[in-house]
């Protein structure tokens, strides 16, 4: 098994996936918050799903956040 602690992009990674778990923190506080009677006739926006993304995220289901590279697809 190989180990890639030492790879340069190694840092780069662990800080994208940060934002990325940091934003969708966000989304579900908001989708919580929104769910409440005071802020209920708030707009809705990308928090209505967060907590599917979840539960798929942790599972590993595949571009759950999307991808900024054009993979050729």
């Amino acid at each position: 098994m190989q180990s890639f602690g030492e790879h340069p992009n190694l840092p780069l990674l662990i800080e994208k996936q940060l934002q990325k778990y940091k934003f969708l923190s966000y989304e579900l506080a908001e989708y919580d918050r929104k769910r409440a009677y005071h802020f209920s006739n708030e707009p809705k926006g990308s928090e209505t799903d967060s907590w599917k993304r979840v539960p798929n995220k942790f599972a590993g289901r595949r571009e759950i956040f999307g991808n900024e590279m054009d993979r050729g697809k």
